[in-house]
């Protein structure tokens, strides 16, 4: 897979120190102009690496109580203030989608539960698989289209969910094909294996998995580290989640993983071979060993969905303590990346526990 562009114009302050950042924006709100109780700057351009807003200095005393005043804020309220959509449009924009995708979820679930037969008999494919598939591919798909369509949404948090969104969005794509993978016997009911196919598919699930996981490591260097660099560190994670998905791929390929049996369905995948070709498996008799589901299924989801979660009890006591004047300028990454790890968890969870 090819690394996703990023749009350079939105990385101009991350390699300058946060004081010189804030000096910056100092100096541009004294430019500023009051008509009507509006304060319009000088400059229109709004990018994710600066700060969101500064509380107004005082009007008497030295420059070092001016900056301790400037940037004094109760650490009790810097959870709330990060959580809160910088907008009234953003917020509302948020909500929408979030009540979207849960209905979205929610339709799919109860269809698959409902036409669970009558979509089995008419394509050849689990209704789980199917309506599942269909639900990532279209989140995937309005994530993607955002990106390319809108400049806005070519910040560095949303370069990160893009990468995770082309590994979901080939994956949904690739179970679709199941019927077609048939007909070329490549799928679970020619008399080729699925090695290749599950290979496949096991690069782009452990690909999906790494950056998963590279978010929460994001926003651990954004926490603890306050001058590092999110455009040397996005080509970090790009070789840390290819790297990783190709170790598991070939590993996959090369060794004897396909003898256990998982209740998946009939496709391919960890398992799938044996799965496909015995009638005579039992759940509480398995014929095969079960490494390659705690090898490629289970010791994944549990390393991302322990690295969100540690990474996101961090972030939040450092929230509540209070985030200081160099962390103030990466105020939308933080809140952004914050978001991001605490949704990733809850859909690892639900995806991998339903699994």
């Amino acid at each position: 897979m090819t690394p996703a562009g990023v749009d350079a114009s939105f990385d101009d302050d991350e390699l300058r120190p946060p004081s010189l950042i804030a000096g910056r924006q100092q100096q541009a709100s004294g430019q500023a102009l009051h008509v009507d109780d509006r304060v319009i700057t000088a400059s229109g351009k709004n990018n994710e690496e600066e700060a969101v807003s500064m509380v107004p200095s005082m009007a008497a005393g030295s420059p070092c109580s001016s900056t301790t005043a400037q940037f004094a804020e109760p650490g009790v309220h810097v959870v709330a203030d990060l959580l809160r959509a910088p907008t009234a449009q953003a917020q509302k924009s948020q909500i929408v989608m979030s009540l979207g995708v849960f209905l979205l979820s929610v339709s799919l679930g109860a269809s698959a539960l409902r036409f669970h037969d009558e979509i089995l008999d008419a394509t050849g494919i689990q209704s789980g698989l199917l309506l599942g598939s269909i639900g990532s591919l279209s989140m995937c798909a309005v994530i993607i289209g955002s990106y390319l369509r809108t400049k806005w949404y070519r910040r560095h948090m949303h370069t990160i969910l893009l990468n995770l969104a082309l590994c979901e969005f080939c994956l949904a794509v690739s179970f679709l094909l199941e019927p077609a993978w048939n007909r070329l016997g490549a799928g679970v009911d020619s008399d080729l294996s699925c090695r290749w196919l599950s290979t496949a598919r096991e690069y782009l699930i452990m690909c999906s998995s790494a950056w998963t996981t590279c978010t929460a490591l994001d926003l651990y260097y954004l926490m603890t580290n306050p001058f590092t660099s999110p455009r040397l560190n996005r080509h970090k994670y790009q070789g840390i989640a290819h790297v990783t998905a190709f170790s598991s791929a070939i590993i996959m390929c090369v060794s004897n993983s396909f003898g256990s049996p998982v209740a998946v369905g009939s496709f391919c995948w960890v398992g799938a071979d044996t799965q496909a070709r015995s009638e005579h498996i039992r759940y509480k008799q398995p014929s095969g060993s079960t490494t390659g589901i705690w090898v490629f299924i289970v010791t994944p989801a549990t390393i991302s969905m322990v690295a969100n979660l540690y990474v996101t009890l961090v972030s939040y006591g450092r929230f509540r303590r209070g985030v200081s004047a160099t962390l103030r300028n990466r105020r939308v990454l933080l809140r952004e990346g914050f978001l991001t790890t605490v949704t990733l968890i809850a859909y690892s969870a639900l995806l991998w526990g339903v699994y």
